[in-house]
């Protein structure tokens, strides 16, 4: 093999290794402020190629109770299926006190596990803290 051709094949199988790999893009409410009654949906983005996530959720920190369980199914308020967005919906509750809350969005392995990676030689959990404001 030509020593051009072995840099490509080389570059090609790094690239390939690269695209393989879980990457957690970020979380989002939309509209992150809200009013009583009124409706918003919750998204987390990744790239998740080997089917490591088995389930994501966002639990309200300052009301442990309130879990909403997201999708990737295309169902419900998902609009495609394996796209990688996992979403739910939500509805505020006409009786939620004004304030600023927090949506923990957790993303659970094939094992029941939290997703983890290592940084530096420390294992961390994959997630994110989402603010959202009720008026």
């Amino acid at each position: 093999m030509k020593k051009g051709k072995v840099v490509i094949f080389v570059l090609l199988m790094i690239t390939g290794c690269a695209a393989q790999r879980f990457a957690f893009i970020g979380a989002e409410a939309d509209p992150n402020t809200v009013g009583p009654g009124s409706r918003g949906i919750v998204r987390v983005k990744f790239v998740d190629p080997k089917g490591l996530v088995s389930k994501v959720t966002a639990t309200v920190r300052e009301a442990p109770e309130l879990i909403l369980y997201l999708n990737d199914r295309g169902m419900e308020s998902d609009e495609t299926a394996g796209d990688y967005i996992w979403t739910s919906g939500f509805e505020v509750p006409y009786d939620a006190p004004a304030g600023r809350y927090h949506l923990e969005i957790e993303i659970f392995d094939k094992d029941g596990g939290f997703l983890t990676t290592v940084e530096e030689g420390v294992e961390k959990v994959i997630g994110a803290v989402i603010p959202v404001v009720v008026e």
